[in-house]
């Protein structure tokens, strides 16, 4: 798992080096919904990726603003990785999403 949340860390810095330097699409005005794609980690040293409008945002439970992003980069806010479960703010709404059938853990 340790070898997953690396690899999982790893990927996320590597798409936003490319965002960063103009390689990735850019958003285009629709909103996706959000969705959660993968929780990674053992114990309370959980990580989740969810992926809304063509971006993707990696939290780190118990911090609640997603990993590179700057304060206004991100609608989300993370309240807590439960289980196969995320629970965000967005736009003041609670939010909870969870790994579809399938999706990797």
């Amino acid at each position: 798992m340790k070898l997953e949340s690396d690899l999982a860390l790893e990927e996320a810095r590597d798409r936003r080096n490319r965002a960063r330097n103009g390689l990735e699409p850019a958003l285009q005005g629709s909103v996706d919904a959000p969705r959660l794609t993968g929780v990674y980690g053992v114990g309370s040293r959980l990580f989740a990726e969810v992926r809304s409008s063509g971006r993707t945002y990696l939290f780190r439970n118990g911090v609640a603003r997603p990993l590179g992003q700057g304060v206004s980069d991100s609608p989300f806010r993370l309240k807590q990785v439960v289980g196969k479960c995320v629970r965000l703010v967005h736009e003041g709404n609670d939010l909870e999403l969870c790994l579809s059938a399938g999706a990797k853990k």
